[in-house]
């Protein structure tokens, strides 16, 4: 990365720790204003869901410096440690930058929807539900655009002098992550499941205890319906680990990156479902449209790896 790059970089994630200890230092100033208990959390319209101790308003503090952390590592490693793919040295340097810059925007998008949680803690008043959808969409596209990015980068780089990748590396990576994303799914869901439903209207009825809404539906059901689409995510992770371990025996490489991908992609349109279905809001056409292109975009590399694995055998 060249100086100037690396300059844009420092700036870009230096305002996360910078705004999160400006928020730090202006919600101690009001510390003695507040009452013992106050609005700590938001329901998906923006209005407080949670009214808890003051000391909770620093939960948002928190998850951004966790997040922060988080990134810095990130950075740490791929500054310093081997991307274990086959480039050349020009990919090798393109594709450091790309995961630097996405987890530049992924920081910074996580952490201005955390500032924006902290003001309205703050400063006693809701936040504006069309604020929070932006930060996750930009979330969002911001980790779509930078994979893809990965993607083209090895894919018009790679190192052709050296020997076929493992393909037991590529299935042990894809399977890390992929399982790794659901971990948090569901911690994710446990965490959240005792909110539910966020709704204030409903959240100390008992006629809705134990309920959720579901938005696709326009109905409340029962919370743990929710975790129907993990159990049916973790059948089809364990059907494609099957296929790609056979499919290495066979030698058919074309299959064993199909199984890898489709996890991979799968598991992480998933998690963001459900956020949706955790933050009880409609699962929008748009990201099932997205999860759709790249399973057919596997498809076409998949065919398209048979036929010339199919021509280097005659």
């Amino acid at each position: 990365m060249n100086k100037t790059l690396k300059v844009i970089h420092r700036i870009l994630f230096w305002l996360n720790p910078t705004a999160i200890v400006v928020t730090l230092v202006i919600y101690l100033m009001k510390w003695n204003s507040y009452p013992q208990e106050i609005g700590v959390h938001f329901d998906p319209y923006g209005n407080f869901d949670v009214i808890a101790s003051k000391y909770y308003g620093l939960y948002w503090q928190l998850m951004g410096g966790l997040a922060t952390g988080g990134a810095a590592l990130v950075n740490y490693l791929v500054s310093r440690k081997n991307v274990g793919l086959k480039m050349n040295e020009k990919g090798e340097r393109l594709f450091r930058t790309v995961i630097t810059f996405t987890t530049d925007a992924v920081l910074l998008s996580f952490n201005a929807m955390f500032v924006s949680a902290s003001r309205g803690v703050i400063i006693q008043q809701g936040i504006d539900k069309n604020v929070r959808a932006l930060f996750m969409t930009s979330v969002f596209f911001s980790f779509l655009i930078g994979l893809t990015a990965l993607i083209v980068i090895y894919a018009t780089h790679k190192d052709k002098a050296e020997k076929k990748d493992d393909p037991n590396k590529g299935i042990r990576l894809s399977r890390i992550a992929a399982w790794l994303i659901e971990v948090c799914a569901l911690l994710i869901f446990f965490f959240i499941s005792e909110r539910m439903p966020s709704d204030e209207r409903y959240a100390f009825d008992p006629n809705y205890a134990g309920l959720a809404y579901f938005g696709n539906f326009d109905r409340y059901m029962s919370k743990w319906l929710i975790l129907v689409p993990h159990a049916v995510l973790i059948a089809f992770l364990a059907i494609c680990e099957v296929i790609a371990v056979k499919a290495v025996k066979k030698e058919h490489f074309a299959a064993v990156k199909l199984a890898d991908r489709s996890k991979v992609t799968t598991a992480l349109m998933a998690f963001w479902w459900n956020i949706d279905l955790c933050s009880e809001i409609s699962i929008g056409i748009v990201s099932v449209a997205v999860w759709a292109g790249f399973c057919v975009l596997w498809a076409v590399l998949y065919l398209m790896g048979r036929k010339k694995d199919s021509s280097a055998e005659k």
